[in-house]
């Protein structure tokens, strides 16, 4: 993006012909036609660029004009247009979230990676593949209001129950370290939370068919990962605003002392607060992001163990970031390693695969690249090769 240009439309109101001249100022840039005559009630279109060279990319307007002067006219004001400009900074977007290679055993074959500055300025990228982290999972609440209790009761429900859960499922492509977690929910009593759960346990479950393998309740054994902390824990923070109705979870591992790897496979987080039945932590469901259709909510004692179905949303607002690897012995160098693209421009990075001494199945690993990008100083694409015979 060198710019921007726009039309603008003049029409003469004299009663006699009157030459003009047009020049953009406090910006590069020009018009076209930048002389022009107008005879009375006549118009004429003149287009005009303005260049954004020098401008910082930080989305914030400068301001300039377009002087209009009457050519060999002293008793005619001179005019001018205003012009406000912005430049956004550089995003980059990766133009898929992976990108699948087929190989047969032995041979070499090319990843194409598609890189896009969709924003303004100049995005620059260089490759580094040493560990990324970056969004696993991302689904927030937004607008949706429902949400489903996940608490252990202090006493039982008046129905007789002693807990409710929640679940929703995340996958992993790759042996991933899990860095923190993020859900949305609030509290039945509008009370902060601190003040009403004793506990807060984020519990890990492999699939068990289309549901977690286990719950925090009758089976936590079968959990591949648990952990337990007071809500004024250090490295647990929960936000909130002042009216108190929402009360959002997030978990730092790191900071709670906590190394959680996982190996590639599906998996179900159920998170839950321990408390009165009055005071539930609720959490809310969600219509976006990566929400799949599919979780689950437990009712203790219900019909024993039986995690139900819902389909009134697509999931459950959470989170989850996780740092991996990038690189690997089959993945090749990138061409280009490094490169620049200016606002709206696209770039394929190719990259190339080797199968030499690898069995028939499929691979995954990740080509990562730092950016430009304040938001995203660093980027992963996904290159999963299958192996044929």
């Amino acid at each position: 993006m060198n710019g921007c240009t726009f039309t603008r439309t003049f029409r003469s109101t004299l009663p006699h012909a009157q030459e003009w001249t047009l020049a953009v100022r406090k910006f590069k840039g020009g018009v076209t036609p930048s002389k022009f005559t107008l005879n009375p009630g006549e118009s004429k279109t003149v287009s005009i660029h303005i260049d954004n060279g020098g401008l910082v990319p930080d989305s914030r307007f400068y301001f300039g004009n377009v002087m209009v002067k009457p050519t060999g006219n002293t008793t005619l004001p001179e005019m001018s247009l205003p012009v406000a400009i912005a430049v956004p900074p550089p995003a980059v977007v990766l133009d898929a979230p992976s990108v699948d290679v087929s190989v047969k055993a032995g041979s070499t074959g090319l990843a194409r990676v598609d890189m896009v500055n969709d924003g303004g300025g100049t995005l620059k990228f260089q490759l580094n593949n040493s560990p990324v982290e970056q969004e696993l999972h991302s689904a927030p609440h937004n607008t949706v209001a429902t949400a489903f209790a996940s608490t252990i009761w202090t006493e039982l429900s008046p129905a007789g129950q002693q807990a409710q859960f929640g679940s929703d499922d995340f996958y992993l492509q790759s042996e991933t370290t899990i860095t923190s977690f993020f859900t949305e929910g609030f509290v039945s009593s509008r009370k902060p939370l601190e003040t009403v759960a004793s506990t807060i346990t984020w519990s890990i479950f492999r699939d068990g068919g289309d549901q977690p393998d286990g719950d925090p309740l009758q089976s936590p054994g079968k959990a591949v990962w648990s952990y337990t902390a007071a809500p004024a824990t250090a490295g647990i923070t929960i936000s909130s605003p002042s009216d108190r109705i929402n009360a959002n979870i997030r978990l730092d591992l790191a900071a709670v002392g906590q190394n959680l790897r996982l190996p590639p496979g599906r998996y179900w987080l159920v998170v839950n607060t321990a408390g009165a039945y009055a005071d539930n932590w609720n959490w809310f469901a969600t219509d976006s992001g990566d929400a799949d259709d599919l979780y689950r909510l437990l009712l203790l004692p219900r019909d024993g163990t039986t995690w139900g179905d819902y389909v009134f949303h697509k999931g459950l607002s959470m989170d989850i970031t996780g740092k991996f690897q990038c690189g690997a012995p089959w993945l090749g160098m990138p061409s280009p390693v490094s490169g620049s693209l200016k606002g709206g421009e696209r770039r394929n990075v190719s990259i190339t695969v080797n199968s030499a001494g690898m069995a028939p199945g499929t691979y995954t690993a990740y080509a990562c690249f730092d950016t430009t990008d304040a938001k995203r100083p660093k980027v992963a694409e996904q290159i999963r090769m299958t192996v044929t015979r």
